[in-house]
C-alpha cells in the first residue's frame, strides 16, 4: 500500500489483518520512515506519509491483533 499523493511505500499486505473497523488495518509499516507520527490523544497518534506529509489517519496503541501491538 502506498501514499495516494506521492506513491511512498507505507504498508505491506503481509501486515494487513481483519478488524471491526471499516478501514484497512495494519500492524506495521514497510519502512521505519514510511510514516511520521505525532501524539493526538491518549492511545492514538496522528499518522502522516513520511515523505510528503499527506494525512493517513491514526495509529491506535495496544489495539492490534496481539497483546501490545498497535493498529494503523
Amino acid at each position: 500500500y502506498v501514499c495516494a499523493k506521492c506513491g511512498h511505500e507505507l504498508f505491506s499486505s503481509r501486515a494487513k489483518y481483519e478488524h471491526s473497523s471499516p478501514w484497512p488495518a495494519f500492524t506495521e509499516t514497510v519502512h521505519e520512515d514510511s510514516v511520521s507520527k505525532r501524539k493526538e490523544r491518549p492511545g492514538a497518534l496522528k499518522v502522516s506519509c513520511g515523505k510528503c506529509g499527506n494525512g493517513l489517519g491514526h495509529e491506535f496503541l495496544n489495539d492490534g491483533p496481539k497483546r501490545g501491538q498497535s493498529r494503523f
